[in-house]
């Protein structure tokens, strides 16, 4: 159905909207105008037909559900002209599939008429906003920042709802401090620089606990993985990734021999991760980096024991035995010459919050950019106050 939608808005204007908001638009119209003028069975009111779609989407989209069945929705068109069959057959948005159940012949046409129904009924305000957490609500979000004429106050509001995520934890607070503290070297890209020193923490520990993750969660770590390398190579931040990667990864074998790792690594996984770590370091030592720090990169190298040229069991015993000792001394090496590495203990509802905070400020920069309309000064002021601690006094 899609498809079949981008097909006609083609046949019919002879382009494609520039937006992907009016591809989603002018092909519902399209397809209301084409069953109203080839149908002689009915001819029903446009609109009131688009309310009754428009009311079901919204309601059975913040239940959760793709599938309803008959009873649900016939309250909801009960003051409504057009009768459900008429709403299946006219607009070919939702489909009969056996005894009374329904669903929309695609997602994102429940997810675009709920994003009309909040615009045009004005309910943006008093229910949208306590789904700013949902990933579920994603689309929806980007949608209705899209639809509206001006997206400044939901923009505003949005931004002021993602920062009382962290308000009550002050160790977030700090955290954050931190991160802006390290982002503030850069003249230009500030923003940036934030997501990524909060995206190396965020990243690890979801990381740590891969073995509860959907396989779509997992899909979107793995993107959100390669996006914050992408940022370490446009930023020139290829230290502070690679000393993430070898606490990150000494962490790992660690847990590893310790029986500690929540998911189980497969030998030539901890083949791979050893390898890295030892990778990793070589690549910190062919930088531009302070001598001292150097030589110690190079004390803390000679002590690991080779994955490949020791015995399993010596190699596991090491670990269990000198392993807490070595990262210690690794993140004290990165804290004094880079300012990285600091074990933050996060709890898990604090690893929560953060996991929260991160993909709301993420969502607001995607509305952000998704072409709604927003003054630049505006845009400007937002994307500034992005992933900053509300108190500056933590320094």
């Amino acid at each position: 159905m899609l498809l079949h939608l981008i097909c006609l808005i083609f046949k019919e204007r002879g382009d494609l909207p520039a937006k992907r908001i009016d591809v989603y638009k002018e092909g519902i119209n399209l397809l209301f105008e084409k069953w109203n003028q080839f149908n002689a069975r009915v001819n029903l009111d446009m609109p009131e037909l688009r309310k009754a779609l428009r009311r079901i989407a919204a309601i059975t989209f913040e239940k959760g559900k793709s599938y309803f069945e008959e009873d649900e929705i016939l309250p909801l068109i009960e003051n409504s002209p057009s009768t459900l069959s008429d709403i299946e057959f006219l607009s070919g948005l939702l489909i009969k599939t056996n005894w009374r159940i329904y669903f929309f012949s695609h997602q994102i046409f429940q997810e675009y008429l709920t994003a009309e129904e909040f615009v045009d009924s004005q309910l943006i305000y008093s229910n949208l906003f306590k789904h700013v957490t949902d990933k579920r609500w994603r689309e929806v979000f980007l949608l209705v920042s899209a639809l509206m004429q001006s997206a400044e106050e939901l923009l505003w509001i949005m931004e002021n709802k993602i920062d009382l995520l962290l308000n009550s934890e002050k160790k977030l607070q700090i955290f954050l401090y931190w991160v802006y503290h390290k982002s503030s070297n850069f003249i230009s890209n500030k923003v940036k620089a934030r997501l990524f020193y909060i995206s190396l923490y965020v990243d690890f520990f979801i990381d740590a606990e891969m073995d509860k993750l959907s396989e779509f969660e997992i899909e979107n770590l793995e993107i959100e993985s390669s996006s914050y390398i992408y940022l370490a190579n446009e930023l020139g931040l290829k230290l502070e990734l690679n000393l993430n990667c070898v606490i990150n990864d000494a962490v790992t074998l660690f847990s590893v021999f310790n029986g500690t790792l929540e998911y189980e690594l497969e030998y030539d996984e901890v083949d791979n991760t050893s390898l890295c770590l030892s990778q990793d370091i070589d690549t910190i030592m062919g930088l531009d980096i302070d001598p001292k720090f150097k030589q110690s990169l190079q004390e803390l190298k000679e002590l690991l024991p080779d994955w490949m040229d020791t015995w399993e069991i010596y190699y596991q015993e090491w670990w269990q035995a000198e392993g807490q000792s070595w990262i210690e001394k690794m993140r004290a090496a990165s804290i004094k010459y880079s300012n990285i590495g600091y074990d933050w203990q996060f709890s898990d509802k604090q690893k929560k919050l953060l996991k929260q905070y991160y993909d709301a400020n993420n969502l607001l920069l995607d509305c952000l950019n998704n072409g709604c309309n927003v003054s630049p000064e505006v845009r400007a002021l937002i994307e500034d106050n992005l992933f900053l601690p509300l108190d500056s006094s933590l320094s």
